[in-house]
């Protein structure tokens, strides 16, 4: 599965956690419009860390840089170390 729809999954399944059913493009707001909020983000971090092997607790991120699915799969791509990177570039 590509990263990107690896992380639609996973957000889809937040949003509908969160009472948000219908699809949402991957340019879209998720937590500056309120469609997820702070615990989420934190599951999405534990989720890249998890999947990614990506470290955050050396990198600078906010809750904006995990604000959209295209955001996150850009966050993903600029920080997976070279030994976990995907060759699905979806």
């Amino acid at each position: 599965m590509s990263i990107r729809l690896t992380i639609r999954d996973f957000v889809s399944q937040r949003l509908a956690e969160h009472g948000h059913t219908e699809t949402i493009n991957d340019d879209a707001s998720l937590i500056l419009s309120g469609f997820l909020d702070s615990l989420a983000v934190v599951q999405i971090v534990v989720f890249l860390e998890q999947q990614y092997s990506i470290d955050l607790s050396d990198l600078y991120f906010d809750q904006t840089t995990f604000d959209t699915i295209d955001q996150i799969v850009e966050f993903i791509r600029e920080n997976q170390p070279a030994t976990n990177l995907s060759s699905d570039h979806g």
